[in-house]
């Protein structure tokens, strides 16, 4: 999937803020525009319900994981405990062995 295909996917027809911010963002960072295709599924989900203000923290959210991923020595994880109800962390952070 392109990058423009990846971000119709995932915002269908949010406003343009929010996929120019997405954009901009993968294509600063191959590890960012990774991270959205392994997720895409999950961020598409989270993205269709959301009004204006509910974007914008979503994109808050992303940010995190944009500026994390320009590390190359971390390997975040969305979301890992799923939404079950109950409160858990946006990502699981973890040092890439190697190198």
């Amino acid at each position: 999937m392109s990058p423009r295909e990846l971000i119709a996917y995932i915002f269908d027809a949010k406003p343009d803020f929010a996929q120019r911010a997405a954009s901009l963002w993968m294509s600063e960072s191959p590890a960012f525009l990774v991270f959205m295709e392994k997720y895409r599924d999950k961020l598409r989900a989270k993205v269709r319900p959301c009004g204006t203000d509910a974007l914008r923290d979503l994109l808050w959210e992303l940010d995190i994981a944009h500026l994390l991923l320009k590390n190359p020595d971390f390997e975040i994880e969305y979301e890992p405990y799923g939404t079950s109800g109950s409160r858990s962390p946006d990502y699981r952070v973890s040092a890439v062995r190697g190198g």
